[in-house]
C-alpha cells in the first residue's frame, strides 16, 4: 500500500509487533515468523519499527545479533528507525530476586536493542516523542520509576503540546485493552497514565487476536495491544483452549501498520503468515489530539455492534467419537464476527422439567488462516458429567467480542444408550 504522500498531514508509517519469543537459530519458527513480519513491513514501506517486548527467550546476545541481521537484510544498515522495550521473556536469565535495572541482563537487553539504559528511555522521531518504560524485575513497575515516568510525560506534554506521546511497555495499563484485568497488567501504570491524556500506550504480553476490537481502548488516554508473532491466547476460561493458549494458536501470527498524521492515527491489522489485512472494514482511525471527555473507542462500541446470526436453514448436528459428543453447525453468515460460542446444556428429567443449565464458552476459529476455517464448525462437549441414555437440551449461541449473542441453534439430544463417556479433558482439546 502506497503512503499517502499527497496528504500534507502525513508524518510517517510504523510497523508494530511484539512477543516473538525467539532463540538464536535461523531454523527457529519464531525467527521465521519475524522475518515474515519484516517482509510485510518492508512491502508496506514502514519508516519505523516499534517492538513492545519479548523478542528473545533470555538475553542471549546472539539472538539480538540475528534480530539486527534480519532487519538489515531487508532495510539496510540505516534504512529504518527502531524503538523497543524489554519483555518478561527477555528477563528469564535474571537470577531470582535480583533487580533488572543495572544488572548484566539489563545491559545485554539494552545493548541488544541498541538503546540507552535509562528508564524511562526517551527518543524523538520526526518531531514526536517515544518513551520506553521498563520493569524493575521483569514483571513489575517500581514506584520510583512510575514517579519518573509521570515527570517525563509531563515534560514531554509541555514540550509537545497537543501532540501524541507514544509510550511502549510490555505490560498493559490495568483495565484498558482486552485482557488487562489480568494480574500482569499494571494498576500503577494506569494511575500515572490517567493524568496524561495525550499518551498513546502500546503494550504486548497478552497475545490476544487482533480481530478483537477491544485491543483498542480510550478513556483518559489511548491504549493499544499489539498482538503476537508467536501464538495466540485468550486469558479467560474457554473450554477448547489449552490453559490460555488457543487451539491452532500458531496460526495467530499478527502485527500492525500505523500511519501517523498530524491530526490522526490510522492502524491496519495483519495476519503475518498470509499477509492479509484483518477486518479491513474496521480500520482504526484515532483522532488527534485526544479529548478525554469524548473518547471514541470505548466499550460503548458494543451498543452499535450486530449480533452474529446463523443461516436460516442451519442445523445443529451431533457426532459420537472418541468417547465424546461433538456438535457440528454452520458458521454464522450475518452480523459481526462470532468470536465465541456459548453452549448451554440442560438435562431433562423424566417429568419433562429441565435441570439448571450449565454454560460452556468456546473460542471460535475467526483468527485462523482463512484456508483452515471450515464452514462447518465443530465443538467437543465435555465427557465428564454426561450420561448415556439421557435427554439433554443443547443450545449454541454465537457471540461477538463485546458480548452480543445471536439466536441459538437448539436440539433435544437423547445420548446414545451404552455409550462410554470419557472422564476429563485431553491436554490438547483441538485434537
Amino acid at each position: 500500500m502506497n503512503k499517502p504522500v499527497n496528504d500534507p498531514s502525513f508524518l510517517f508509517r510504523a510497523g508494530i509487533f511484539s512477543d516473538v519469543q525467539a532463540i538464536a537459530s535461523t531454523h527457529n519458527a519464531e525467527i521465521f515468523n519475524f522475518g515474515l513480519a519484516l517482509d510485510l513491513f518492508l512491502a508496506q514501506g514502514v519508516d519505523l519499527l516499534l517492538n513492545a517486548g519479548d523478542f528473545a527467550e533470555g538475553a542471549d546476545p546472539k539472538t539480538f545479533e540475528l534480530y539486527w541481521k534480519l532487519i538489515e537484510e531487508r532495510f539496510g544498515r540505516d534504512g529504518v528507525a527502531h524503538f523497543a522495550c524489554e519483555g518478561n521473556h527477555e528477563c528469564t536469565l535474571l537470577p531470582k530476586g535480583e533487580g533488572l535495572q543495572g544488572s548484566s541482563v539489563w545491559r545485554q537487553i539494552c545493548e541488544g536493542y541498541r538503546r540507552g539504559t535509562e528508564n524511562p528511555y526517551v527518543q524523538e522521531y520526526r518531531g514526536l516523542p517515544f518513551v520506553a518504560f521498563s520493569t524493575g524485575d521483569g514483571w513489575h513497575y517500581r514506584e520510583e520509576d512510575l514517579l519518573k515516568l509521570d515527570a517525563v510525560l509531563s515534560g514531554l506534554e509541555e514540550k509537545h503540546p497537543g501532540k501524541p506521546v507514544f509510550l511502549v511497555t510490555h505490560f498493559a495499563p490495568a483495565d484498558t485493552v482486552v485482557g488487562s484485568d489480568d494480574p500482569a497488567a499494571s494498576r500503577g501504570l494506569r494511575k500515572v497514565l490517567d493524568r496524561h491524556p495525550q499518551t498513546v500506550s502500546f503494550s504486548g504480553h497478552m497475545h490476544i487476536p487482533l480481530e478483537d476490537e477491544r485491543n483498542l481502548w480510550q478513556g483518559a488516554f489511548t491504549a493499544v495491544a499489539t498482538g503476537t508473532l508467536a501464538y495466540g491466547c485468550f486469558p479467560y476460561s474457554l473450554f477448547n483452549c489449552c490453559g490460555i493458549i488457543l487451539p491452532f494458536a500458531r496460526e495467530c501470527i499478527q502485527g500492525m501498520v500505523m500511519d501517523v498524521f498530524s491530526d490522526r492515527l490510522q492502524i491496519r491489522r495483519y495476519n503475518v503468515l498470509s499477509g492479509k489485512e484483518l477486518s479491513p472494514e474496521c480500520r482504526w482511525s484515532i483522532p488527534l489530539p485526544h479529548w478525554p471527555e469524548h473518547p471514541v473507542f470505548t466499550d460503548e462500541r458494543g451498543v452499535s455492534r450486530t449480533a452474529p446470526e446463523f443461516p436460516g436453514n442451519a442445523l445443529l448436528l451431533t457426532r459420537y467419537d472418541y468417547g465424546y459428543v461433538f456438535l457440528l453447525f454452520p458458521r454464522p453468515d450475518r452480523g459481526d464476527i462470532a468470536q465465541f460460542y456459548d453452549v448451554e446444556i440442560a438435562e431433562r428429567y423424566p417429568d419433562g422439567t429441565f435441570a439448571e443449565p450449565s454454560m460452556i464458552r468456546f473460542a471460535g476459529d475467526f483468527y485462523r488462516l482463512e484456508e483452515h476455517r471450515h464452514d462447518l464448525q465443530e465443538l467437543r462437549l465435555p465427557g465428564k458429567g454426561m450420561k448415556p441414555g439421557t435427554d439433554y437440551r443443547i443450545r449454541v449461541y454465537p457471540v461477538e467480542c463485546f458480548g452480543k449473542r445471536g439466536k441459538p441453534l437448539e436440539i433435544l439430544e437423547h445420548t446414545w444408550p451404552g455409550y462410554v463417556f470419557k472422564d476429563g479433558t485431553p491436554q490438547y482439546p483441538q485434537e
